[in-house]
């Protein structure tokens, strides 16, 4: 960037996530530009790869990019985590793009991460939540009985971290310490939490 907040292939505008792959790529959440750029290692220019022309996004908070190159994304103002390749875009979350409180639903979502086993922890900043979808699944088939479906694998909602006696307030952040067993460190609102999975 230069400083100033813009649209072009060298600047961003609110950017909220960042991830670095194996190749030292460096992929942007462009919240402001409802985009996600991706800096080759090396460039001071970017391409954007999802946002514009290819879906419409509404400030995208985070990015994660697995070994099989599938970028997971937050668009955080369409209350949803969607799943990009170069082929397709898939909605695994909230795919209803409104927000709301039930286990299949998010407001505002800020951040996901996952565990070694492929389940994912969902930020859901709106709701003061985390919500833990475990992948249960790797062949995916279209199924009206199932909330959660995307790309090859499917996950269902097994644990809510607040809303109970763990009560968390505005939630910032999810850390895995321990990627095997599932230590999750929630970045509070003045607060850090560890819950023991």
């Amino acid at each position: 960037g230069t400083g100033s907040a813009s649209s072009t292939s060298t600047t961003l505008n609110n950017p909220c996530g960042i991830f670095v792959d194996i190749t030292f790529d460096l992929y942007v959440a462009d919240c402001g530009n409802d985009r996600i750029q991706v800096f080759n290692s090396g460039k001071l220019s970017a391409t954007t790869i999802v946002g514009n022309q290819l879906i419409a996004l509404n400030c995208p908070t985070s990015v994660i990019l697995d070994q099989n190159k599938y970028l997971y994304i937050v668009d955080s103002g369409n209350h949803r985590i969607i799943r990009f390749d170069r082929s397709n875009i898939r909605c695994l979350i909230g795919c209803s793009n409104s927000p709301g409180s039930s286990s299949y639903q998010l407001f505002n979502p800020w951040s996901i991460s996952f565990d070694s086993y492929g389940n994912m922890y969902v930020n859901d900043r709106g709701n003061n939540r985390i919500q833990k979808f475990n992948r249960i699944d790797y062949n995916c088939t279209i199924s009206p009985t199932l909330q959660l479906v995307g790309g090859n694998c499917i996950f269902t909602n097994n644990e809510t971290i607040g809303h109970t006696v763990r009560s968390i307030n505005l939630p910032f952040n999810i850390v895995l310490y321990n990627y095997s067993t599932s230590i999750v460190t929630v970045m509070d609102t003045g607060v850090c939490m560890i819950f023991f999975n």
